[in-house]
């Protein structure tokens, strides 16, 4: 005897989770939930950050990270504090900058709005970047998916540099080892550490020689000298 077979007796019909996005980190998988963090554990994650202190020794180890299937996290032990390339001062990010880096980025979100501070919701991967959403055009045309624009921003700091799956990297980038992406899209210590290697970077990069731009003295010790490197952060420069 055959029976018929109906869309809603395939379990692919209601899988919430795009297996077909570029992203490497899935939206909507209850086993990848991340934990929306407090404003205080942030700003204590990139206290500890600044200083090169956001390691293993100094965070709670198992509970909810293990539930997501996360080993040991060491967030700087991935992501070092970069030396700064400067001229003056003793070389270390304000902590000031770095979180507001995180506001402007993520208003502090590691998860997806409708997480509470202590709660678990999806990893905070920007809508727009992730399905590749277009604007301008017709409302259609803005809901159609362009997996081949994802972004892929994650997290508090939006680290998006190596965040889609290895076969979907962008021309010039490397996908990172997929259990790295797992732990910026899920934990916000380990994203936050990303995003201070990131914004070294940027500083670095605006200090290469033959293309310099500094800002008053250049002591990275103070906040009104990052002008050229937080503009950086997101909009690349122009060699």
């Amino acid at each position: 005897m055959s029976m018929l077979t109906t869309a809603d007796d395939d379990p692919r019909a209601n899988d919430p989770v795009d297996t077909d996005a570029w992203c490497s980190v899935p939206r909507n998988d209850t086993a990848t939930q991340a934990l929306q963090p407090t404003p205080n554990q942030v700003e204590w994650a990139v206290d500890m950050a600044v200083r090169g202190d956001l390691r293993s020794n100094y965070l709670t180890q198992g509970g909810w990270r293990s539930q997501t299937g996360l080993s040991t996290i060491d967030p700087q032990g991935m992501f070092p504090a970069p030396t700064l390339n400067t001229s003056s001062g003793n070389g270390r990010i304000p902590a000031q900058v770095e979180l507001g880096i995180l506001a402007q980025e993520s208003n502090l979100w590691q998860a997806e709005s409708g997480a509470v501070p202590g709660q678990m919701g999806s990893p905070l991967a920007a809508v727009d970047g992730y399905y590749g959403h277009q604007t301008g055009g017709t409302l259609a045309d803005y809901w159609t998916i362009h997996w081949d624009e994802s972004d892929c921003g994650y997290g508090v700091g939006q680290v998006t540099d190596g965040m889609r799956k290895a076969a979907y990297a962008k021309t010039g980038e490397t996908s990172l080892p997929a259990g790295t992406q797992r732990a910026i899209a899920i934990d916000y210590a380990t994203n936050i550490a990303a995003s201070l290697y990131i914004l070294a970077d940027k500083w670095n990069e605006v200090h290469e020689s033959g293309q310099t731009i500094t800002v008053n003295n250049d002591d990275p010790a103070k906040p009104e000298n990052w002008f050229a490197a937080v503009w950086n952060y997101n909009l690349g420069f122009n060699k």
